[in-house]
This record gives structure tokens, C-alpha cells and sequence, in this order.
């Protein structure tokens, strides 16, 4: 799942760590979830759920059952055992509050026999959601159209239906929905079929899912338009629009498939394991707050950030991809095989960032689109620095916390994809590595990891430091410095085949190295840099007096992509590590000129003023001038997008609003809502004027 906001939620009623504790001593396997829900138009929904609980042998029997559910009421609860053709549910007490359905062990006893498999019966009430804050069944009304889309993860499924809320509980998924004749219905599997009952209502009952955490479950209902077309003629593709959208999307639906197909293709040959549902849908929602949510069979994404109404810079374009590969790619990793645990969160999502930035990588591989990737250490840099900050195996936090999404970050995503590309580039060679994921998802197909289960296939040195350690190394004057007691000596870094930039003062030359020859070049007459952009999690340091050398010789325009991606990342690491400096800044503006990816001049640009020392009114000027100067219109607009993340000055502020006031198109109400926050300690009226900006055309 790629994150884009965090959600609201009341600790006090959230799931106790000790109550999953209970529910493992208690619980030996879910069997199966049947639901059944009627959805209607307007507010409100309702339904049924079956839970097909196998329970431990030896468990205590004075524990109570907990069922999980935040909606509006319980009906009623009924019980029966599941393995007696005869036996038939009947009612029991319970209690129903706090978002739990208690059930006591009494009531259970009387339905158990030896093998202690018993079906649970919940009659429910409960309503759509409609604000981003929210967890729940979504939903978003346009004009006559209601639209309905659920989100699972962390731990949201129990906003929807009664479940155990547990990652570590892998169940089948039977799920039939009575819903408006006009409604297009959509989840994990196919229909099986479909039975008008009357003229406005139609049952839809959808076939049943293999075993995943009841988090990956996908609901989806409404006046969707659907485009359709094959994968290798074994998997139907499926992309679903508000109607709203039809005519934006049309234009755009070939190369979304071509992403979806090239994204499927690329992980069967990786792992030899073939996609295993019988179609993918892709299902674009409306004010959505998640970038995308890997539904096995069903993968949502939002609407805004994918289907785009005029044209996008290549950032845009190749994070669109980038999002799709990364979806695509938890059908194996987080779905194929899950979680036991969510404090091994980078088993999914490093593994989806790492294969998301390979597709990306080949399918612009004539643009360079995919050395983002290299980008990222920087916001590795960023969480690794924050206090208590997890590592990517950890101890686990409260239940809670993950709700929070406060493992869903830097840690899990970007440094675990560079993880594993620095395992399958710099430790293993691409052909090991990939044999020994192979095996790593035959052995735990449609089943549970933990970080033992990853050490099983990898042994080295590396994952076992990696793992467990916070890390901040770099490379300055040949030799190599760990911050946070990493653990790793010289032979370890040298084993690594790392790249090296080396240049010359006397001629200005520039060529690549590797360590066992840098004695030849002394630090006197030459600059020598660690590659950044070398499949490692190795940051750079560079002496005032080499950055100063670069800048004055015009050394940037003689980089290629990586050495320049190389500079870019040893900037911000020393702004972020050491020392914020005016100059660092002054070099920056001098440069950018000879970025000419526009992807990674749109990402620089974007992240430079985060953490470097703040412009003076004088490079505030520069900033505009490059803007003002600048032909390439991609460049131009590039550099206009980012104009608001430079500018502070009162001065500059008043001449952004000129520039804006220039623009031919509309501008987005982003960029003004940051402009009005600059100005409003500067003249309360201007307030008014920036508004009007908004209603141009």
C-alpha cells in the first residue's frame, strides 16, 4: 500500500495487544468469512456475517470470544458447530460494545465437540463513511451517482463487518452483495452469477477467494464505467471510472493496461509463479486517502493522482506507473504471502518498492526513469535520524501504533526496497538472489513470514545487520564512517564492489574507480566521491573546498545522470547531517541549470528547500530569473511548480503573484493555498486578491 494521509482513530477503543494475545491462545485458524450485505443507496447498509472459527486444543476455557466490529448495531448473534451436517444455528447472548462483540466461553462450550470448528452468525446495521477521517466502506455522491470502495489496511476491516481484525488470520473470502440493478459491483474474485430480484435489486454472488488476512478483502459498488481487455488470454483486466471520468480516462485506458500487463509479466518471469486469480481489476475512487491498496484481484487507486486531465510532467507520469508496479507486485508479496506480523512490514512493502522501481526502470528504460530510486535515500536519511525510529525487523509496537500507520514509512518502504536491491545487486548477483526468492515464495505460498522466515533463505551478513540496526554511513577522504554502531568493518564495504567518481584538478578528467584502485589517486590532486547511484545504502561527504572546485570549474556539465544524482545526494546529506549553509545553496542554483532528467529535476527541486538554510531575498531572485530565462517549456514548467517552495521574501512573494496572474491556465488551488499562507503575515487585503486568481481560466 502506498500511504498519502494519515487517519483519526480513538485509542481508547482501538484493539488491545492483549486481547490478540488472547484471540492466538484461543484461536487456532479462521476457515472462512461469509458475508452478505445489501447495500443501498444513501446512508445506510446491512448484512450477515459468517466466521468459521477452528479453535486451539488446549485452550483456556474461561476465555471469552472477541469479535472486532466498529458499525452502528448488532442484530443478533447465533452459533452452531460447523462439522455436523444436523446441527443448526441458535441464538446466544452477547454484548456489543466498545466496537466488541463479546461472547462468553459458556456459550461457545455447549457447540463444541472434539473438533472444536464452530460457525458464528452476526446480524449487523451500519453506515457508508464520506469523509477521508473516516475508516469504513467509503462512499462519494456526484450528482445522481453514489459510489462505495473499501480500505482495509491496517486494521479497518472491522469498520465494515464484524471480523477478527488480525493480520496473522488467513481465511477464504465468500461474499454475496444485494445491491441497486444500476450499481456495478466489484471484489477480490469474479461473479459466479447474478439474480434479478426485482426490477431495482440484484444479487450478486461472488466466487470464493483463496486464504488472505481479512484486511486484503475488497468491496467496491456503484455507477462505475468498466474497460476491459486479456492478459495472455488467462486473466480478464478490468479498469473501473466513476462515469464522471469516462471521457478523461478514454485516451489514457491503453497505456494504463500496457502498465498493468507489462507489471504482471514482469513479476511471473521474476519469481516463475504465475498470477493466481482469474482477473485484476484496477478501480479508480474518488477522494481516496491512499495512493493505492493491493486488493488481491481488485487494486484501488486514486482517482486524482492516475486519470489525468491535462498533461503531466514526467515525475507524474512515471509515479502513476511506479504506484500500478507496486500494487501489482504485493499480489505476491503481502497477498501471495503475507505478514505474521505487521513489525516485519518491509517483507511487503520493501519487496513492492524494490519491484516497483525495477518495472519502472524497464519500462522507460530509454528515459531513465527509473533512478528515482537512488533519489530516496535522502527520506531514509530523514526517519533514520528521528528518535526511536523502528528498524525493519523490530520489536513489535502497540497494535495501535500500526493503525496509525507509524510503521508506514521511509524505513519499510524505501529503505527496504534499497535493501533488497543492494541484496540482489551488490551481495547475491541478480541470477542468486532471484533463485532464492523463488524458493523463499514456493515455500510460504498462500501462508505467513517473519523476518526468520527471510534470514531462512538469506544468510549473509548484511540482512543480519539491516535488519535489526538503524544505519547512517558515508564515505569521505577514502575511507568509510558508521554513525549508528551499524556494525560493518573495511572488508565489508570493500566486498561490495562499490563505484567510485574520481576527478582530476590538473586535467579535470572524470572516470569511475573501484576501491582496490583508489591508491592511486591521492586526495591532493584529485576529488573522489562514492557513487551514490550503486545499488547501496551508502551516503557521501564532500570538503568545502572539492564542492567549491566543482562549482567554479563548471564540473556539473561534464556529469552524466548518476555522477549528477551523486552531487544532488551528498548535498542534501550534508544539509540534513552536518551543517546548513548559504553556499551549499548558492551552488545548488548554479547547477540546476545542467540537470537536464526532468525527472530528477522535478524531484530536487521539490525536496532541495526542505532541508537546506533558507533563501536569501538575492537567491530568491536567482530562482526567478531561472524560471524567467529558462526556453525548454517541460524545464520551465518544472521549475514554475516549485517557484512557492523557494520564495519567502515579501518582495518575491508580490512577485509571484505576478507570475501567477500571468499564467494562461487556471492555477491550482495548491500552489495559491501556500501563497496565501506566505502572505498573510505581510497584507491582510492581499488575501482577496489571491483568491480571484482561482476563478481565472
Amino acid at each position: 500500500m502506498e500511504i498519502q494521509v494519515q487517519e483519526l482513530n480513538n485509542q481508547n477503543l482501538f484493539i488491545k495487544d492483549s486481547e490478540v494475545e488472547q484471540r492466538n491462545d484461543l484461536i487456532k485458524n479462521i476457515l472462512l468469512y461469509k458475508v452478505d450485505l445489501t447495500l443501498q443507496k444513501g446512508t445506510d447498509y446491512y448484512g450477515t456475517v459468517e466466521i468459521h472459527l477452528h479453535l486451539q486444543d488446549n485452550r483456556n476455557t474461561d476465555n471469552h470470544v472477541q469479535i472486532d466490529f466498529a458499525g452502528q448495531k448488532v442484530d443478533f448473534v447465533k452459533i452452531r458447530n460447523i462439522d455436523q451436517s444436523d446441527s443448526q444455528f441458535r441464538n446466544i447472548k452477547f454484548t456489543f460494545e466498545r466496537n466488541r462483540v463479546m461472547i462468553d466461553s459458556e456459550e461457545i462450550m455447549q457447540d463444541l465437540k472434539q473438533n472444536n470448528k464452530i460457525s458464528i452468525m452476526i446480524q449487523f446495521k451500519n453506515q457508508y463513511n464520506n469523509t477521508v477521517q473516516d475508516r469504513g466502506l467509503f462512499s462519494t455522491i456526484t450528482g445522481e451517482n453514489q459510489y462505495l470502495y473499501s480500505q482495509g489496511e491496517v486494521a479497518s476491516m472491522h469498520y465494515i463487518f464484524p471480523c477478527v481484525e488480525q493480520i496473522n488470520f488467513r481465511a477464504p473470502f465468500q461474499l454475496s452483495l444485494v445491491h441497486p440493478a444500476d450499481w456495478v459491483v466489484i471484489s477480490n474474485s469474479s461473479i459466479a452469477y447474478q439474480q434479478n430480484i426485482n426490477n431495482l435489486t440484484v444479487l450478486s454472488k461472488f466466487e470464493t477467494t483463496q486464504p488472505f488476512p481479512c484486511y486484503l478483502y475488497g468491496i467496491f459498488a456503484g455507477n462505475y464505467v468498466v474497460y476491459n481487455q486479456k492478459y495472455k488470454e488467462k486473466v480478464d483486466l478490468n479498469i473501473y471510472c466513476r462515469k464522471e471520468k469516462a471521457k478523461v480516462i478514454e485516451n489514457q485506458i491503453d497505456e494504463l493496461f500496457q502498465i498493468t500487463k507489462f507489471g504482471l509479466n514482469l513479476m511471473e518471469e521474476y519469481t516463475e509463479i504465475d498470477f493466481y486469480m482469474k482477473k485484476l481489476d484496477l478501480v479508480f475512487c474518488d477522494n481516496y486517502n491512499f495512493y493505492g491498496m493491493e486488493n488481491p484481484g481488485c487494486i484501488s487507486l486514486e482517482e486524482k493522482r492516475y486519470i489525468f486531465e491535462e498533461e503531466r510532467e514526467p515525475l507524474k507520469i512515471m509515479r502513476r506507473a511506479y504506484i500500478m508496479f507496486h500494487e501489482i507486485a504485493h499480489m505476491w508479496f503481502g497477498d501471495f504471502v503475507s505478514l505474521e506480523w505487521w513489525n516485519n512490514l518491509f517483507l511487503k512493502e520493501g519487496f513492492a518498492t524494490f519491484f516497483g522501481y525495477k518495472a519502472v526502470s524497464k519500462y522507460f528504460s530509454q528515459l531513465e526513469y527509473g533512478i528515482h530510486i537512488e533519489l530516496q535515500k535522502i527520506m531514509i536519511l530523514i526517519d533514520e535520524n528521528k528518535a526511536n525510529m523502528i528498524t525493519l525487523s523490530h520489536e513489535k509496537l502497540p497494535y495501535y501504533d500500526y493503525s496509525m500507520f507509524k510503521a508506514h514509512n521511509c524505513i519499510s518502504y524505501n529503505k527496504g526496497g534499497m535493501f533488497f536491491q543492494f541484496l540482489e545487486q551488490k551481495v547475491y548477483g541478480e541470477q542468486q538472489f532471484k533463485e532464492l526468492l523463488r524458493q523463499y515464495l514456493r515455500e510460504n505460498s498462500f501462508s505467513k513470514v517473519d523476518e526468520k522466515s527471510f534470514l531462512k533463505y538469506f544468510k549473509d551478513i548484511y540482512s543480519q545487520k539491516y535488519l535489526f540496526k538503524n544505519h547512517l554511513s558515508y564515505f569521505c577522504e577514502s575511507q568509510f564512517t558508521d554513525l549508528m554502531n551499524l556494525g560493518l568493518v573495511e572488508d565489508n564495504y570493500k566486498n561490495l564492489d562499490l563505484s567510485f567518481i574520481v576527478l582530476s584538478k590538473i586535467n579535470k578528467s572524470v572516470i569511475n574507480s573501484k576501491y582496490d584502485d583508489l591508491a592511486k589517486y591521492s586526495s591532493i590532486d584529485n576529488i573522489i566521491l562514492l557513487n551514490t547511484s550503486d545499488n547501496h545504502l551508502i551516503f557521501n561527504r564532500i570538503k568545502m573546498e572539492d564542492l567549491k572546485f566543482l562549482d567554479e570549474n563548471n564540473i556539473i556539465e561534464k556529469f552524466n545522470l548518476f555522477q549528477r544524482i551523486t552531487i544532488w545526494n551528498t548535498l542534501l546529506f550534508e544539509n540534513i547531517q552536518f551543517q546548513k549553509q548559504e553556499y551549499f545553496n548558492d551552488f545548488f542554483l548554479r547547477n540546476l541549470q545542467y540537470e537536464n532528467n526532468m525527472v530528477v529535476l522535478h524531484y530536487i527541486m521539490r525536496i532541495y528547500p526542505q532541508f537546506c538554510k533558507q533563501f536569501t531575498e538575492k537567491q530568491e531572485d536567482k530562482i526567478i530569473n531561472l524560471y524567467l530565462q529558462e526556453n525548454d517549456i517541460q524545464k520551465k514548467r518544472i521549475i514554475f511548480k516549485n517557484l512557492i517552495r523557494y520564495i519567502n521574501s515579501e518582495k518575491n512573494t508580490f512577485s509571484l503573484i505576478q507570475i501567477y496572474e500571468n499564467q494562461e491556465r487556471k492555477v491550482k488551488p495548491k500552489y495559491l493555498n501556500k501563497l496565501k499562507q506566505k502572505i498573510k503575515k505581510i497584507y491582510n487585503d492581499s488575501i482577496e486578491k489571491i483568491t480571484k486568481l482561482g476563478n481565472k481560466q
